[in-house]
């Protein structure tokens, strides 16, 4: 991952385990505080786990919210807990609390980086509600990394691509979909954007008939692009890593942006991150197409009939020009220029 998340793991392994004692205030915890934050903690608890404690304002009802318990991740809200820092007496709080439940560095490492975005995203105490509203995308997140991929690595590889090269990613991760169902890869109230990958060498791609339909009043594009493996090329975890340095001001959509990556990689997230792909042969391969010249089936299709799937060899037929994705503005215009006006691969 990025150097600031060794330097969060590094921080959480530095703090030490509580000692037993009277816990009659709530749940004890040793804590630092949170790089960039006034008021919410990194912490360990008694039994060594890493927490981030988000700190809750009072004044506010806290509640009742349910604790969640996955594999990997505990959620308490509005939680009592008395926290003490080295060198400073013991005091006691409330905290929206959130526990790793695991040791393996890695996925420490992911956690603790997920919660520092999420901890930027309060910049005080705030209620419970606000809080858990946030909570709850983490909770999804590593409710989906147990769940099996559904998804081509090498899909992600490409839309993680796109942004990475793109003029403005936030606009661009801003329309990212929120799900793996979603018709479109991207999508605003006007436009759409359908990123298609294929590892062979002719621009040919699968699409369903939803794809290619674009709803009245609105523009759809296709980005096509050829995704080679390589032992020298950039990581899914290396691109991944690249969009959060792109999006360092942006926590909420840091949170988004992991949110999909977890979702689309599931169980395998581990051996998906190591995998490689070749950033030249994407860079000059990348064309755009309109969603409406490409050849589709009719649009007579009985309604009894559904997910229709064909495939497109798009090779013979001409792609939109800079100027032309330029002068559409918003997402299309953002996601077709090559970022500071270089496309050469990243270091």
């Amino acid at each position: 991952m990025t150097v600031v998340r060794r330097q969060l793991l590094a921080l959480a392994q530095s703090i030490p385990v509580p000692a037993s004692g009277d816990v009659s205030d709530g749940e004890a915890f040793t804590t630092a505080p949170m790089p960039g934050s006034a008021c919410h903690m990194l912490g360990r608890d008694s039994a060594g786990f890493v927490a981030v404690l988000i700190s809750i304002d009072s004044r506010f009802p806290l509640g009742p919210l349910p604790p969640v318990r996955l594999d990997n991740l505990a959620v308490v809200h509005a939680a009592r807990c008395v926290v003490s820092k080295t060198g400073e007496p013991s005091v006691p709080g409330v905290f929206s609390v959130v526990r790793c439940l695991s040791e393996d560095p890695e996925l420490v490492e992911l956690f603790i980086g997920v919660m520092a975005s999420v901890s930027q995203q309060f910049p005080g105490p705030s209620s419970t509600q606000e809080v858990a509203q946030v909570i709850d995308r983490v909770i999804r997140l590593f409710r989906d990394l147990g769940k099996p991929s559904e998804r081509a690595v090498q899909g992600l590889w490409a839309e993680l691509f796109v942004i990475a090269r793109s003029a403005d990613p936030a606009t661009v991760v801003s329309a990212w979909r929120s799900s793996l169902f979603d018709r479109s890869d991207f999508a605003t109230d006007q436009q759409r954007l359908e990123i298609k990958s294929t590892a062979g060498h002719v621009r040919s791609h699968v699409f369903s008939a939803e794809q290619l339909r674009t709803p009245t009043g609105t523009m759809g594009v296709v980005a096509s692009l050829f995704c080679q493996r390589s032992a020298g090329g950039i990581s899914v975890g290396e691109l991944w890593s690249m969009v959060r340095r792109q999006l360092v001001a942006e926590p909420s959509l840091l949170l988004r942006v992991d949110s999909i990556v977890a979702e689309t990689l599931g169980e395998a997230w581990k051996q998906s991150l190591q995998l490689r792909y070749d950033w030249q042969t994407a860079r000059d391969s990348i064309r755009f197409f309109l969603a409406d010249a490409i050849p589709s089936v009719g649009s007579n299709i009985p309604p009894q009939i559904s997910e229709i799937r064909f495939r497109v060899d798009l090779s013979s037929m001409d792609s939109l020009t800079a100027v032309a994705m330029s002068q559409m503005g918003g997402l299309l215009a953002a996601a077709s220029a090559p970022l500071r006006g270089s496309e050469s691969q990243p270091e």
